[in-house]
């Protein structure tokens, strides 16, 4: 068997793919929760799918998960803040995202965490009008 430890020594770069391996899930999934959440990049105002080629150098040169999490932060939160809207209508539901993960410490930062959990309380807006498409959604039976 071998170990991670015997993987480094004979393939110094095993580290450094692992590492970009755990800062592209972060950068997926919070990128990913961000591009149907946040009302800014909902609207079109921002080419958010652009945007994640011009993340993606300072998330792969990032020395550890905490630098990760910060680079991720800074890009959402430049966007600007959100309101929370609870009461806006919701419509039908039929399959919902599971976002239980914006809550997990020891996936995200508190910081990133909490700039997520803001967002996700922000309500929907129109989105016959946003940059994601949301009709004809097929769902599995």
């Amino acid at each position: 068997m071998i170990t991670n430890l015997m993987m480094e020594a004979v393939f110094p770069s095993a580290r450094r793919i692992r590492k970009c391996r755990s800062g592209f899930i972060s950068c997926a999934g919070s990128g990913g929760f961000a591009k149907y959440y946040h009302p800014k990049i909902l609207k079109g105002d921002v080419n958010w799918d652009y945007e994640l080629f011009r993340v993606l150098p300072a998330v792969i040169g990032a020395s550890d998960e905490e630098e990760v999490n910060a680079v991720l932060y800074g890009w959402i939160h430049k966007l600007g803040t959100v309101k929370e809207n609870e009461s806006e209508e919701k419509g039908e539901i039929v399959l919902e995202a599971g976002t239980d993960w914006i809550y997990d410490s020891s996936y995200l930062s508190p910081e990133l965490s909490s700039l997520l959990i803001n967002i996700s309380k922000s309500g929907y807006i129109d989105k016959n009008r946003s940059y994601v498409s949301f009709d004809k959604i097929m769902v599995p039976q």
